[in-house]
């Protein structure tokens, strides 16, 4: 039993090694190609803090990326500060990113035939090149999940500092997990500890935040916020909301859940919220087993095409969003 168990780890441990050189090559690649957009600020602050202290650098971050999340400022400035390429750093960071993502999949027991679809999802791929700091915001929250005790409470809180815009997933994120206990509360008046210490975890988070960063947080509220209502930014979380009620084993507490996005696309508008609200949906699908049903399939062999023209733009134009 004990050779059988052995060779087991090995086999797993030489599964995860090939697909750490594949993730790793297959990034180093595609953002090799990557140098246009908001790439050549993101380039420019790399090679601008190198010789900088982290608070320096944190200074220098506001002017060049427009930055003020502390966590994700430091994980960029650390990676220059110690003589690496941004190619091959960044590349190592999507690699261990895509990782957790197959610790995830395997821990609900994805379909295997699913997992190109996965990997090739137009908003992962995003996280990949594009969207730089969002990447630690969402690689701590997959840690989170991954992890349990305290190590999930520490791995949310450090998605939250990673990058402010993770904080729009925590109302659904909320909603969602504790939605038995919710109905309870408001139907039955029953309150249990459960909640209360999830609810007391939260709000102390959220003080925190505010007071200690306050004015980054305010700043991020007036660059995004939407003064012009248009109609027409809800169409893509409507048909997400369609599709959710549709696949999911508990269609109340999937509606109930998204019900914060439609609140934050009236804020923000879609182009801020569609990524986060996507991702929301497929881990929803994942942990109730039914990224297997033949709408899921659908939307991830759509958003999967979607890619095609995002890697297309990234080799001719050197940005994803032409």
């Amino acid at each position: 039993m004990k050779g059988s168990s052995f060779s087991y780890k090995l086999y797993h441990l030489f599964i995860y090694g090939v697909l750490a050189i594949f993730f790793f090559f297959a990034s180093f690649l595609l953002l090799s190609w990557y140098k246009a957009g908001d790439q050549v600020y993101y380039i420019k602050f790399y090679e601008g803090v190198r010789e900088l202290s982290y608070f320096e650098a944190y200074a220098y971050a506001r002017g060049v990326i427009g930055a003020s999340d502390p966590l994700s400022i430091f994980f960029l400035w650390f990676g220059s500060f110690l003589g690496f390429s941004k190619l091959t750093y960044i590349s190592f960071w999507n690699c261990i990113f895509l990782l957790f993502i197959v610790k995830v999949i395997r821990i609900y027991k994805v379909d295997f035939f699913l997992y190109p679809f996965i990997f090739s999802n137009f908003y992962v791929l995003v996280l990949l090149t594009g969207a730089e700091r969002l990447k630690f915001g969402v690689f701590f929250m997959v840690c989170s999940i991954v992890f349990s005790n305290w190590l999930k409470g520490f791995f949310f809180a450090s998605a939250l500092v990673s990058h402010f815009q993770t904080i729009s997933l925590v109302p659904s994120a909320f909603v969602y997990s504790m939605y038995n206990n919710l109905v309870r509360l408001f139907f039955s008046g029953k309150l249990s500890f459960y909640l209360l210490r999830y609810f007391v975890f939260l709000i102390f988070v959220f003080l925190s935040l505010i007071i200690i960063f306050w004015d980054a947080l305010f700043g991020k509220f007036s660059d995004y916020f939407k003064e012009d209502f248009d109609g027409y930014n809800f169409i893509n979380i409507l048909a997400l909301l369609f599709c959710s009620v549709l696949v999911s084993s508990n269609w109340k507490r999937i509606a109930c859940s998204l019900a914060p996005f439609f609140f934050l696309v009236f804020l923000f508008g879609d182009s801020r919220v569609n990524i986060l609200a996507v991702l929301f949906v497929f881990f929803a699908f994942i942990k109730e087993k039914r990224l297997s049903h033949p709408l899921s399939i659908a939307l991830l062999v759509y958003f999967s095409f979607k890619s095609i023209f995002l890697v297309y733009n990234i080799y001719i134009y050197g940005h994803g969003f032409v």
